[in-house]
């Protein structure tokens, strides 16, 4: 299983996102995972899956924040 944290680094460590928040990227991901935290397990997952499409699914499965 992976806590937001976890699953955060995950997608710095295999995906291009700028860490020096140049971008729109970043805030974008933060604000994505933080509005994931107030959801049940399905609903947090079934949102994950639409809002980061490129990420596996089985990856996003292991996440539990």
């Amino acid at each position: 299983m992976m806590n937001k944290d976890e699953f955060r680094q995950w997608i710095y460590d295999n995906y291009n996102v700028p860490g020096d928040n140049c971008t729109l990227g970043p805030t974008m991901l933060d604000a994505i995972l933080d509005y994931a935290e107030g959801m049940e397990e399905n609903e947090q997952y079934r949102f994950l899956c639409r809002m980061l499409v490129e990420i596996p699914r089985r990856i996003i499965k292991k996440v539990r924040y």
